[in-house]
């Protein structure tokens, strides 16, 4: 009896385990472009494993690097944005997001559809006008 309860444990673990599909992390540096009014922005999001992003875009030699801090599930993600640096761009508008940042963080939410484990789409909630609302992101290797 002890053998037969032995073996149906066995059989048990091998089941839930060979079901069981680790879900792929989203840490790491992805890339990916976003098409605004016309334009062609280049993209590059990391990822930490504390919790925390940066995000640089680019049009030509004008861009800039977001920082803050994401929350992601399954099937959504959420960025919240803390500061930017830009290049570029004139010191004042810096400045100015800045300052608005420091008072009212930007939060933005996106559905979040895995592709594979290297590849994922992300589409803004509520995207402004002009602007794609889907982004495909590539797993950035090496």
């Amino acid at each position: 009896m002890p053998c037969r309860v032995f073996l149906l444990g066995l059989i048990a673990a091998v089941l839930t385990g060979s079901g069981c599909k680790s879900k792929p992390a989203l840490v790491g540096s992805w890339s990916g472009q976003l098409q605004t009014h016309g334009k062609s922005v280049d993209m590059t999001v990391k990822f930490g494993g504390d919790g925390t992003l940066s995000i640089k875009e680019f049009v030509g030699a004008q861009g800039g690097t977001s920082k803050g801090t994401y929350k992601a599930d399954e099937k959504s993600l959420t960025f919240t944005l803390s500061s930017v640096e830009g290049t570029g761009i004139p010191r004042e508008k810096v400045d100015e997001q800045n300052a608005a940042l420091a008072m009212s963080p930007k939060t933005t939410n996106f559905s979040l559809e895995w592709k594979n484990e290297d590849t994922i789409l992300i589409t803004e909630i509520d995207a402004p006008p002009g602007q794609d609302k889907a982004i495909t992101l590539r797993r950035k290797k090496g």
